[in-house]
C-alpha cells in the first residue's frame, strides 16, 4: 500500500477517526504541549516588536 492508498482510505473514513478520546485526547495536548510554546515565542516576537518600534517613525510604528 503506497501513502497516497493510505492517505486516501484515511480521508475516506475519516469518521472512523474522529472519536470523542482522540478529540480529547487532541485538546489535551494542544492545551498542554503546543499553546504553552506558541505563547512563549508570541510573548518574545511582541517584546521584539516593541523595542524596535521606538526607531520606528510614521504608519509602520508598532503601538507601544
Amino acid at each position: 500500500m503506497t501513502l497516497e492508498e493510505i492517505k486516501n482510505e484515511v480521508l475516506n473514513n475519516i469518521k472512523d477517526f474522529v472519536t470523542n478520546e482522540v478529540k480529547d485526547v487532541a485538546m489535551r495536548w494542544l492545551k498542554n504541549t503546543a499553546l504553552p510554546y506558541v505563547k512563549e515565542v508570541a510573548t518574545a516576537f511582541i517584546a521584539e516588536l516593541k523595542n524596535s518600534a521606538t526607531d520606528e517613525k510614521g504608519w509602520v510604528k508598532f503601538a507601544t
